[in-house]
């Protein structure tokens, strides 16, 4: 028997569109590989206007919870935080994406760090005000906590820098407990200044 398939005149009926290639289907924002290649055009951007660049790191809290419940379970908390992160964003050139299991990121060119901080916080406020149900736990709700970096790229560096130091954030943030946000800027890493990264 056939199927749509098989016949080329149905074909695109079930081929995936090019312009969904490289966005997560579970929360329909941008995956890994098309986020990355996102902040290498915004840190180039950034770097030769000599404007800040944030990345920020938006990760559920106690995701292991989520992890052990069924599919659909995984995928409707995955969507509803992916769509309270995405609404955060206000301006045009934010880009938002779903990275990792349970880990959110956030891109913002040319804002300050305490303009990223503010945003952070409205995430983690949006989040908490959505009463997302916490699979695995009914009583308790989804609870977020936000690791980032913001500062003016250098020349000396590239874009894995960022990346690099929103992670070490986001373990600052995680060992302070659910809904924190922390933010290095250059003056929390002053040798990013220096190029002695």
């Amino acid at each position: 028997m056939q199927n749509l398939s098989q016949l080329k005149q149905w074909r695109r009926a079930v081929d995936p569109a090019v312009e969904l290639a490289g966005f997560d289907p579970r929360t329909g924002l941008a995956g890994r590989d098309l986020l990355l290649a996102r902040l290498e055009q915004q840190w180039a951007f950034c770097t030769k206007q000599q404007l800040n660049i944030c990345l920020l790191l938006i990760n559920i809290s106690r995701f292991s919870l989520v992890r052990r419940q069924r599919g659909e379970d995984i995928d409707s908390t995955l969507l509803a935080v992916g769509h309270v992160v995405s609404r955060a964003l206000r301006r045009r050139a934010d880009f938002a994406g779903h990275i990792r299991a349970g880990e959110f990121s956030a891109i913002l060119a040319d804002v300050t760090p305490d303009g990223a901080r503010h945003v952070a916080g409205t995430m983690i406020e949006a989040v908490r005000q959505a009463k997302i149900p916490l699979p695995g736990a009914p009583t308790q709700c989804v609870r977020v906590c936000v690791g980032g970096a913001c500062f003016v790229p250098t020349p000396h560096h590239f874009s894995k820098t960022l990346l690099t130091q929103a992670d070490q954030a986001l373990d600052e943030a995680r060992g302070q407990g659910g809904d924190c946000a922390v933010v290095y800027d250059m003056g929390d890493h002053p040798d990013l200044a220096r190029g002695g990264w």
